[in-house]
């Protein structure tokens, strides 16, 4: 389960504090731009399975609580970065035909980066830290 976190929570938050400087700046200099991706975003992938509102099966504990813990580290940076002009969003590229997501999963990876880039393109202040899915529906949390 600690593996679990070290991958899917603590990786990412220490990914986005090293880049902070980075995202500061591309927000500072790109600050006629709206809040956006093409200003300076961080875009967290998570899980529909990580939402508590959503779970009606149990299991997966390590997964679900790691990228539920992701969801919340994402909650912190937006109120920390949102004010900075940094965008924070989490997505959910759907039940994908991967390795991990077994051929019995219903979604391509190409539909699914392809429907995420799409959302990306969309993503605006307004959606400061929502939690959506690659077809752009918004997850419960």
């Amino acid at each position: 389960m600690v593996n679990e976190y070290k991958v899917n929570c603590v990786g990412p938050l220490l990914c986005v504090q090293a880049m902070c400087p980075l995202l500061e700046k591309a927000a500072n200099d790109l600050n006629s731009e709206p809040v956006g991706c093409s200003r300076a975003a961080v875009i967290n992938i998570s899980t529909k399975v990580a939402s508590i509102d959503d779970n009606t099966m149990g299991g997966l504990y390590p997964y679900r609580s790691s990228k539920c813990a992701l969801n919340m580290v994402s909650k912190n940076m937006s109120l920390e970065l949102g004010p900075k002009g940094i965008l924070i969003a989490i997505l959910h590229p759907g039940w994908v035909s991967t390795d991990m997501g077994s051929e019995r999963a219903p979604t391509s990876p190409e539909e699914s980066v392809s429907g995420m880039m799409s959302v990306m393109d969309q993503l605006g202040e307004k959606d400061q830290c929502t939690f959506r899915d690659f077809k752009n529906i918004i997850i419960p949390w």
